[in-house]
């Protein structure tokens, strides 16, 4: 899987993951808003199109983790280091930390926490903010069992429409404030430089494994 960043004149930058097949596509919009989108690289007029975010890049895959993880235990709301520097004792740093795990216990029992992972808890599922709900593209992040892989899936509402794209709204989103952690995660991965790699001991033991069943499929 390849990296990489395009960079517009106006200040915007796309995150771009390719594979020899398809292409995963996370834009940051003028209108402030992100846009995950999924392009095949063979003809392809389905409703169903498919990204997999693997451990062969370990630093990708961790940023994807960490997003899946805060939208599945809810954890929307963090502490901002400033705040906690503004802190005069112990004790005031404690409750603040408390008000924080208080927002995110009260958010987990709203109906968009439910809406977002009724489905089974390995799976994320976010309709997209620029339609109705129902009528727009439907974006879902899966986990594996074995929690190595995430499948990223669009699914195209309408086949007439070359469109294969999710909007994540963070002005007026249905799923407020859950846009925060998209935000983020798109944050994390334009803040790696595309140019610069260091392996890690988890991709060489992916692509040993990957090797293996490759030899074992024979």
């Amino acid at each position: 899987m390849e990296f990489n960043k395009i960079e517009y004149e106006q200040g915007y930058t796309t995150i771009k993951l390719e594979t020899p097949t398809s292409a995963l596509d996370i834009m940051y919009g003028g209108n402030g808003d992100l846009y995950w989108n999924i392009l095949s690289k063979v003809k392809d007029d389905s409703e169903r199109h498919f990204f997999t975010i693997t451990k062969e890049n370990y630093e990708v895959f961790l940023i994807f983790s960490n997003l899946f993880r805060r939208i599945d235990e809810c954890e929307i709301y963090t502490v901002d280091p400033l705040e906690e520097e503004l802190c005069f004792s112990a004790e005031e740093r404690k409750e603040l930390y408390e008000r924080t795990r208080n927002l995110n216990e009260d958010l987990s029992t709203k109906p968009v926490y439910e809406c977002l992972c009724s489905n089974t808890s390995d799976t994320i599922t976010w309709h997209s903010d620029d339609a109705p709900y129902g009528e727009g593209n439907i974006l879902r992040i899966s986990r594996s069992r074995d929690k190595e892989r995430f499948l990223i899936e669009i699914i195209k509402r309408d086949l007439n429409k070359d469109d294969i794209s999710v909007e994540i709204s963070n002005s007026g989103s249905r799923y407020q404030p859950f846009n925060i952690p998209f935000m983020e995660h798109y944050n994390d991965l334009n803040a790696i430089d595309p140019n610069y790699h260091q392996i890690h001991i988890e991709e060489i033991l992916y692509h040993k494994r990957l090797t293996k069943t490759r030899k074992e499929s024979k």
